[in-house]
């Protein structure tokens, strides 16, 4: 599990670079992604999109969004 906050949080290339290799070396089927429904905590699911791409895999994303 993960947990971070795209909009204050200053290392967000460092987590897509980590994440990236993560997903690279190791043998993951799916990510599921829970967040926020504020739009800041978009930027969550679009780093780790990044990443996947990065990581040169196919890997299925599931997002559920937390409403208020």
């Amino acid at each position: 599990m993960l947990t971070f906050c795209p909009k204050l949080d200053p290392y967000i290339d460092e987590y897509k670079e980590k994440l990236a290799i993560i997903v690279k070396e190791h043998d993951i089927n799916s990510i599921t992604i829970t967040r926020m429904e504020v739009p800041c905590c978009n930027g969550t699911t679009a780093l780790i999109r990044e990443a996947v791409l990065k990581s040169g895999k196919n890997i299925k994303i599931e997002e559920h969004i937390i409403k208020i």
